[in-house]
């Protein structure tokens, strides 16, 4: 069906459309311009933003939390520790209390503002802005530039107030901030100043709107950040102590400690600047662990591959069972095996390595239909690096017999049934590690 639009109203339609646009998310001019300084309690115009600004970076992708991740839910490994508290440096975790900080925080700070933190009230007042049905309303957000620092921004909030911790702001360096309007579809800046440091508080007034900021008592904020910082700490000695285990899910990576570091590093940057040496001292330390639980995950991958049985040899699984390694299919041997397959393959293809499983029973068992098999059957390679790759069950044979993937197979007892498992482009695992219900199956594939 065509959409037929007459000619009278078709600037209409394109004025509708213009305004719905993104607003380009440019940086401050690296001078924001010779506006003088803000002082305590002021509301002076701010000096607006320069059209040869450069366009900042776009903040690093999100990582997974740790906690979300069900252990040996990742391929490839577990997300680094280290790569994990670096990865929202520009996005500013918030403080809890803020409106009793805020209101707590009258006081005048002159001179050099050290391991500080500002906190920040927006009032929007410009037309439109505030609408719950076109502008998206309470989502506002705030950006900032504080002296030398990085572009950072806040999450939106209904309240309206936000926290950024500061290494440091001396008379004269360049203030920048950024309202913005976060909606549905699209951000859109409703007002952006720049000035100088003088005192805090200071109020940069922008026309649609103007930002308070305050500074927290600084014994406070020395107090919060130690605490903040030591139960981190506390967090990363639990990783310290994590040792590998081959027959356990993700190698038994302790996904559930990681999660709770994560959380206290973002705790911490709420009240100490990402940048400061005490939070980066914390980052060496993750990187470090990082690299201890690879080596000791490495060697026990090694160990395992050397004490286990070569392939073709059985080993229990579950209830009764037993279950061995046939053979591995690569390239051209991996082609001709999903031809024979054919229509009974579920979601097979030759972009990696096929392995074919055989399964026997003391007592005769069935199982279920490679769909549903699939929600059953754990299966993940694990290669010289202890790197992990899923494996799907794609196909089931009996004899010279393709089975129908729709159906439950029946095995006598005493027989065997094989199990034909896809591994992802580009794996060469060294282990499997095969669990159908009870205890999971370690085999080696070389």
């Amino acid at each position: 069906m065509r959409l037929a639009i007459p000619l009278s109203l078709l600037p209409l339609v394109l004025v509708s459309i213009g305004c719905c646009l993104p607003i380009p998310f440019d940086a401050p001019a690296d001078d924001p311009g010779a506006a003088p300084p803000v002082q305590a309690g002021a509301s002076g115009p701010a000096t607006p933003p320069t059209s040869s600004a450069p366009t900042p970076a776009a903040p690093p992708p999100a990582t997974p939390a740790f906690e979300t991740l069900p252990a040996g839910a990742w391929a490839g490994g577990p997300p680094r520790l280290a790569g994990a508290m670096r990865a929202s440096d520009r996005r500013v975790p918030q403080v809890d209390g803020l409106r009793a900080l805020f209101e707590s925080s009258r006081t005048p700070r002159e001179g050099t503002l050290e391991d500080a933190l500002l906190v920040c009230a927006a009032r929007v007042h410009g037309g439109g802005f505030d609408d719950g049905v076109f502008a998206g309303g309470a989502d506002v957000a705030l950006a900032a530039r504080f002296g030398g620092s990085s572009i950072r921004s806040t999450d939106q909030t209904s309240a309206r107030l936000y926290s950024f911790p500061v290494s440091r702001l001396a008379r004269g360096d360049a203030l920048w901030l950024r309202v913005i309007d976060r909606d549905a579809f699209f951000d859109d800046t409703i007002a952006e100043g720049s000035a100088r440091f003088a005192r805090a508080p200071f109020t940069l007034t922008m026309g649609q709107a103007d930002v308070e900021c305050r500074a927290v008592d600084p014994a406070r904020v020395g107090r919060r950040a130690d605490r903040a910082l030591a139960a981190l700490d506390r967090a990363l000695d639990g990783l310290e102590r994590a040792r590998p285990d081959v027959q356990a899910p993700g190698l038994g990576y302790p996904s559930a400690r990681a999660g709770r570091a994560t959380v206290a590093a973002r705790r911490a940057r709420a009240w100490i600047d990402a940048s400061h040496e005490a939070y980066l001292r914390r980052v060496d330390r993750a990187e470090a662990i990082d690299e201890s639980w690879e080596r000791r995950a490495t060697a026990a991958v090694r160990d395992a591959a050397d004490r286990l049985p070569a392939p073709g040899v059985d080993a229990p699984i579950g209830r009764a069972r037993r279950v061995r390694v046939e053979r591995v299919a690569c390239g051209m041997d991996a082609s001709e095996l999903a031809a024979q397959m054919q229509d009974v393959a579920t979601g097979a293809g030759a972009s990696g390595c096929l392995v074919v499983l055989s399964l026997a029973a003391r007592q005769a068992t069935t199982v279920a239909p490679t769909a549903r098999a699939d929600a059953r059957w754990e299966v993940w390679g694990i290669d010289d690096g202890a790197a992990t790759h899923p494996a799907r069950l794609v196909a089931r044979r009996r004899g010279e017999a393709w089975l129908d993937p729709a159906a439950s197979a029946t095995v006598p007892a005493g027989a065997r049934i094989e199990l034909v498992l896809a591994l992802p482009a580009g794996a060469d695992p060294t282990l499997l590690r095969v669990r159908e219900g009870g205890r999971p199956a370690l085999l080696r594939l070389r």
